[in-house]
């Protein structure tokens, strides 16, 4: 059944009847063959899980093209490869190792930036000091350019993204750490910017006593892992506000602690990797050019999956709806990524997505949609928020005190059954204050 489901893209359905596997397959098939390697020889070689390096290349991938890739889907719908993943598992699972293998290239070139900005920033003391003794000019500080970002304030990453008009990346291992200190440093709602920052959109500072910053145009994606006891926490207070719906999850099944394998630095891959990335880079950024579109074909394709989840929508509950309400979005960037990923194994040179990578990335949906809602089981969440679309409606319209009879007539007007309503009146939803009297427990 799980296969079918993810191979319905084919006839450009999906079908009602099949079920969302908790856990899928990674969909590794989704990728160019050079990264389909890569990903295979890091899971063999260094026990890399393949939910794992797989989400971690697309996000690396993802800051790595930044604003230099951009997709119009409609005339006010512009999509760029903005990525916030989480990779989601137990202590021990080698959730760390993956990532710090797919943002190694971004990180050495950093630090090689950091190195020739150090020689900048010493003859600006230099020039600085001759300019103070003969009175003259004072010369313009050194920019420093920087594609990953740690530990940071929100005004910080705003001037980094001044300079790195491109995108970036923040990457540090811990999920929680960073929505923990959100606002650490400032009151303003840093929850807020990263929500409207998913779009791409524009974002400024105007802070009192903080230096003014305005960016037209942003591109930034997330990586960082978290244990599924720590997404009850990450959840909590995010619903509403559709910062969750922003995400996207790597949840496999619980995989087993690693076993010791002999060769394991797996030099080809890593020069493999540095390569595509080094390519990817090469791709010119013009703030002035024009977005790419959609093949045809690959319209044709976008558009029967995105007409069949609004009708599953329409029929699902609230936590499916919400695990997908971003995944018309998604679909594009996952495609823009890997398009991104042919090119930089050698590919041509990306004008148009193809409908190859609408096909992939609707696989990837599907995957990161079953592991979204399979997150989503962990949130800790309100108890009038377990309840289907049409329970929430009748728990509403019910008195919060009521006779059965006054229940089932009110149930069976919103189409509840009668039984179906006495079966749920022995839930923890209603007190039983009295024979055939109930009060709601919950209001």
């Amino acid at each position: 059944m799980g296969s079918f489901f993810y191979k319905c893209h084919e006839y450009g359905v999906m079908t009602d009847t099949a079920t969302h596997k908790e856990s899928p397959e990674f969909p590794v098939n989704a990728f160019p063959d050079t990264i389909r390697d890569i990903i295979l020889k890091a899971h063999e070689g260094m026990n890399h899980p393949v939910d794992y390096i797989g989400s971690s290349l697309i996000t690396v991938a993802a800051a790595a093209v930044g604003n230099s890739i951009q997709v119009r889907m409609m005339a006010d719908w512009i999509e760029k490869p903005i990525i916030y993943m989480a990779i989601v598992g137990e202590a021990g699972s080698n959730k760390s190792a993956p990532l710090a293998f797919a943002v190694k290239p971004l990180e050495i070139m950093d630090d090689i930036e950091m190195d020739e900005y150090n020689e900048r920033y010493e003859e600006y003391r230099e020039e600085c000091e001759k300019a103070a003794r003969s009175k003259g000019m004072m010369p313009e500080e050194p920019d420093y350019f920087q594609y990953v970002l740690n530990d940071f304030t929100i005004e910080a990453m705003m001037q980094q993204h001044a300079v790195n008009r491109r995108g970036m990346l923040v990457y540090k291992d811990e999920l929680l750490n960073f929505v923990r200190n959100m606002s650490r440093y400032s009151t303003g709602n840093d929850e807020m910017t990263w929500t409207t920052m998913f779009t791409g959109g524009g974002i400024q500072n105007t802070r009192k006593d903080k230096r003014k910053t305005k960016l037209k145009s942003t591109c930034v994606s997330i990586i960082r892992t978290i244990q599924p006891e720590s997404l009850p926490e990450f959840a909590k207070g995010k619903t509403e506000n559709g910062f969750i719906d922003r995400w996207l999850f790597a949840y496999p099944e619980k995989l087993k602690a690693p076993k010791f394998k002999t060769g394991r630095q797996m030099p080809e891959i890593v020069d493999m990797w540095y390569k595509v990335i080094d390519r990817i880079l090469d791709i010119e950024y013009d703030p002035a050019a024009e977005p790419i579109i959609l093949s045809e074909e690959a319209e044709k394709v976008y558009a029967n999956w995105y007409d069949a989840l609004a009708e599953k929508k329409f029929h699902a509950d609230v936590t499916f709806r919400r695990a997908s309400t971003k995944m018309e979005r998604y679909l594009i960037r996952l495609a823009i990524v890997l398009e991104a990923l042919r090119y930089g194994a050698g590919g041509e040179r990306v004008k148009e997505i193809s409908a190859w990578a609408i096909k992939g990335a609707i696989d990837l949906v599907y995957y990161y949609l079953s592991c979204g809602m399979k997150a989503r089981k962990k949130f800790k969440t309100g108890p009038l928020e377990t309840l289907t679309d049409l329970q929430r409606m009748i728990y509403t319209d019910i008195p919060v005190k009521f006779e059965t009879k006054e229940g089932i007539e009110i149930a069976e007007g919103h189409g509840m059954s009668e039984r179906t309503f006495r079966y749920w009146l022995h839930s923890d939803f209603f007190i039983k204050c009295s024979h055939g009297n109930y009060e709601r427990r919950y209001r």
